[in-house]
């Protein structure tokens, strides 16, 4: 597996690293508006990711190894 693949097996999930540089939808607004849905994000997808992130994510990539979650059908 290389970190390619990893980014995409994420984003199936709804998951996101924040080594991609893609963080939108985390800015803060001061009149908040979401197009978000609700969505079960399931921990085995999560860890699994990780556990792959260890492997392929050096410190010169990104400060830390951590993945965010994406909604499917809002902002982030």
């Amino acid at each position: 597996m290389d970190l390619d693949q990893l980014n995409k097996e994420l984003a199936a999930n709804h998951l996101a690293g924040f080594w991609t540089g893609n963080v939108t939808g985390f800015e803060q607004n001061i009149e908040p508006q979401s197009s978000v849905v609700p969505y079960v994000w399931k921990w085995s997808h999560i860890y699994d990711g990780l556990v792959k992130a260890r492997e392929l994510v050096n410190m010169q990539m990104a400060e830390r190894r951590t993945i965010r979650l994406s909604n499917p059908k809002g902002d982030g």
